[in-house]
């Protein structure tokens, strides 16, 4: 404004109004596109990408926790090698499973974090061109208002330049402001160029954690080899023995096949089913058996068949002595002599005999009492057509398999809650698995029948 004050009145009369025309269009031009190029500018920062990138530094972070967890785990022991081969084998095998899934997820978004960059680089140079160019008008326009104020001083057109260097000036401002989102845009790419060392590093974490399972597994496997061939070299060393001794034919004899857990799987649901309808909690259970060791820290065999033919198992004396032996005899061999003294350490018997029984469902009396409406209603529901197919079956052995066989082919749709509920009542009934009473199925669960008493 000095320099238009200073100005002569002789040169503003003498200059075209057209320059001033065309100076206010070109400064309406200027002005819009700027604020074309301020909108532009912003919707990086409300596009999904600037989240993404702020998502794919949690998730670093989460993936470097977990490997540090993977790192620090170790097989357990087991007294047991076969055992211990078998599960560590298992285990490395999920483990590798699981690590071939992490590192295809770890690559899938490695890819995405890629296209991310490359994205955001390709929009900063825009950005930088865009703000060159800016740059360059900002300053043409300013030097065209310093040439143009020099000749046109009068009242009208002073207005008119001041308010055209109030327009340069804000364009300044926003041309300052811009300068500013390119700063942030370079640290963002800067960060960018952090989380991809980062994901260098985790995927060599994730090649040495493959090279280590992989490496634990040989080892496994070459053990598990080189007991098989100890082994079967035994059994051929003593196989001439066994054929030509008398005696050692006799032991034969009184040796039986080594109990798994299919053997005795059917007496443990049963186990299982009158503890829960006894309410006796599991830790209970095994504190009891552990009472039967004494002053040591082993239990006979005799002692477990004689306390499992009690209460709450019940079990009969066939029964009893087959759930001692499974919980007291080594399965690593494939034959084993009855012995009634043979002992086992109290935490073993314990381990198997929860591993055996599994979880117990124990209800409250209003668990009870919610769970029977349940059931009942459901029973109402279908009491045509499960009247008619009790008839049907009447005299036959149903067992849970069976059970569940009657539903399905009535096109029954049930819980496995309400179907466990079911079969513990009617195994109240028949006290066995494998004759439940499904006569009784409609009389228990009758509208006003009551639940077990507690």
């Amino acid at each position: 404004s000095q320099v238009v004050e200073s100005s002569s009145y002789d040169e503003i009369l003498s200059s075209p109004s057209a320059t001033v025309v065309a100076l206010r269009c070109t400064l309406l031009d200027l002005r819009k596109a700027l604020e074309d190029k301020s909108r532009e500018l912003l919707e990086p920062k409300r596009s999904l990408k600037y989240t993404r990138t702020t998502e794919l530094q949690t998730e670093n972070r989460v993936l470097r926790e977990e490997l540090a967890k993977l790192s620090r785990f170790r097989p357990p022991p087991d007294d047991d090698l076969t055992t211990m081969s078998v599960n560590a084998t298992k285990f490395l095998s999920e483990e590798r499973a699981a690590a071939d899934a992490k590192l295809e997820r770890l690559t899938r978004r490695l890819a995405r974090t890629n296209k991310t960059l490359a994205d955001a680089q390709a929009r900063v140079r825009e950005l930088e061109e865009q703000l060159s160019e800016r740059q360059n008008v900002g300053k043409e326009a300013i030097k065209v208002q310093r040439r143009d104020t020099i000749k046109y001083s009068d009242f009208g057109l002073k207005s008119l330049l001041d308010e055209k260097t109030r327009d340069v000036l804000d364009l300044q401002a926003r041309v300052n402001q811009l300068e500013i989102d390119l700063a942030h845009r370079d640290m963002l790419l800067r960060e960018a160029e952090s989380l991809k060392r980062e994901r260098f590093a985790l995927s060599s974490e994730l090649e040495e954690l493959q090279q280590k399972h992989t490496e634990l597994l040989r080892q496994l496997e070459a053990e598990r080899m080189m007991r098989l061939e100890k082994k079967s070299k035994r059994e051929s060393r003593l196989a001439p023995e066994i054929a030509n001794s008398p005696t050692l034919i006799r032991q034969k004899t009184m040796t039986k096949r080594v109990l798994k857990l299919e053997d005795v799987l059917p007496i443990a649901q049963a186990v299982n089913l009158r503890l829960g309808l006894a309410r006796r909690s599991l830790d209970r259970t095994l504190d009891q058996l552990s009472m039967l060791s004494g002053e040591t820290t082993t239990i006979p065999l005799g002692a477990l068949e004689e306390h499992f033919q009690r209460g709450p198992f019940n079990l009969t004396a066939d029964e009893a002595l087959l759930l001692a032996r499974y919980l007291v005899e080594d399965n690593s061999e494939q034959f084993v002599e009855v012995d009634h003294d043979r002992r086992a350490e109290v935490a073993v018997i314990r381990s198997v005999f929860r591993q055996a029984i599994g979880n117990l469902r124990i209800y409250s009396p209003q668990e009870e009492a919610e769970m029977f409406a349940r059931t009942s209603d459901f029973v109402q529901k279908y009491h045509k057509s499960l009247a008619s197919e009790i008839e049907s079956l009447s005299g036959a052995r149903i067992n849970q398999q069976l059970l569940a066989a009657v539903f399905r082919r009535l096109n029954i749709a049930i819980g496995a809650d309400e179907f466990a509920y079911i079969v513990s009542r009617l195994f109240q009934e028949s006290d066995d698995l494998r004759n439940l009473a499904l006569d009784r199925l409609l009389d228990i669960f009758a509208p006003h029948s009551e639940p077990i008493n507690t």
